[in-house]
């Protein structure tokens, strides 16, 4: 067990109870890179879905990034396999049968399946479907799908897997990354998966996650307590990142550092500059129009990007007065490297709240 793992149980059983009383169908929450989704979907849902009969199985889609088709199978597979006592049925329907090795039971695939190692998309399809208990299915990283064209046929199947069902039996928590890939698969009209999930908030941490954390960190040091309220500032000033503030406090633990605000400073001053440099590289990479429009954007430019005032400012920086669709690619191309995002028609918002502040001062 994980001590410094700060537990959701607000929002885990938000969704497991709704989904159990048939209030929710399917889920889908987004937050940026670090913020603590997966540690929720691995040490905070999967152990409560053990305790309520459901089979919880997670996917990442990074897993495998050149085919999440593969990425699923896999993990549906891995799954059944280390519960394999229980769901002999299942295995059988995926043409797997036990082995012994040296290291103990392993399971493989038999002569006849269409691949040696791994069974098609549609008999673990049917392998889920033939499961007495309900099954929830946890996807990470899904924005991936909407990355390439090539992934197009299995998203397709897998939604028409999920949602056209004369039960209930399969239900899913989507969670991604990139806001601009989910508006891709979940927001748009013609999004494979519109009007196929309900987006949650996956709440900001507050003072509760950093009360937790003193308390580890008290514990780990044999009872060295940190002012609670200098600590929620630096919280506050680290942009509520609950990874940035926990590995702050082990450094500090195993430095033995017993004063915050000295931790912060050593911390952090590192930290950023690891952070800035990354920054700097993604932004050198960029062309003189795309670099401007994502340093509007980070100081909040709300005159509208395709105004006559807008631009005059391009016009001044690049020495020639940019096209709507120069713009709008520009627009296109800040967006596919996950830079910034879509919330509604016209309004473009940078995807990542350490960049805009980075953007912004520089």
């Amino acid at each position: 067990m994980d001590r410094w793992h700060y537990p959701r149980h607000k929002l885990c059983d938000y969704i497991l109870q709704g989904m159990q009383q048939g209030l929710l169908e399917r889920v889908t929450f987004f937050a940026p890179r670090k913020r603590g989704k997966t540690q929720f979907i691995t040490r905070d849902v999967i152990p409560a879905c053990d305790n309520i009969d459901v089979l919880p199985i997670y996917i990442d889609f990074w897993s495998d990034k050149d085919s999440p088709q593969n990425a699923f199978i896999d993990a549906v597979t891995t799954t059944l396999e280390s519960r394999r006592n229980l769901f002999s049925k299942i295995l059988a329907k995926l043409k797997f049968t036990p082995a012994v090795s040296s290291s103990g039971v392993t399971v493989k695939a038999e002569a006849n399946a269409t691949s040696a190692q791994r069974p098609t998309l549609h008999s673990v399809f049917d392998a889920l479907n033939t499961h007495d208990t309900p099954i929830l299915l946890l996807l990470d990283e899904v924005q991936h799908l909407a990355t390439s064209a090539d992934y197009a046929s299995f998203t397709a199947a897998l939604r028409s897997f999920m949602t056209a069902r004369s039960d209930n039996k399969i239900k899913a928590i989507f969670t991604g990354s990139s806001q601009e890939g989910l508006n891709k698969l979940f927001k748009n009209t013609k999004a494979p998966f519109y009007d196929a999930s309900q987006t949650i908030p996956f709440p900001q941490l507050d003072r509760d996650f950093v009360i937790h954390q003193l308390g580890v960190f008290k514990s780990v040091t044999g009872g060295r307590e940190l002012d609670e309220e200098t600590a929620f500032s630096i919280f506050t000033q680290q942009q509520f990142h609950p990874a940035r503030f926990s590995e702050m406090l082990k450094y500090m633990a195993l430095e033995g550092i017993y004063d915050i605000q000295v931790g912060f400073d050593e911390h952090d001053q590192r930290y950023l500059l690891n952070e800035r440099s990354e920054f700097a590289k993604s932004i050198e990479q960029l062309n003189p129009l795309d670099k401007i429009l994502l340093k509007l954007l980070a100081k909040d430019w709300n005159k509208g990007l395709y105004t006559d005032e807008t631009k005059s400012v391009l016009e001044s920086e690049l020495g020639k007065r940019p096209s709507n669709p120069l713009i709008g690619a520009a627009l296109t191309r800040l967006a596919e490297q996950d830079l910034i995002y879509n919330e509604s028609r016209g309004v473009w918002l940078v995807a990542d709240p350490s960049l805009k502040s980075f953007m912004s001062d520089n």
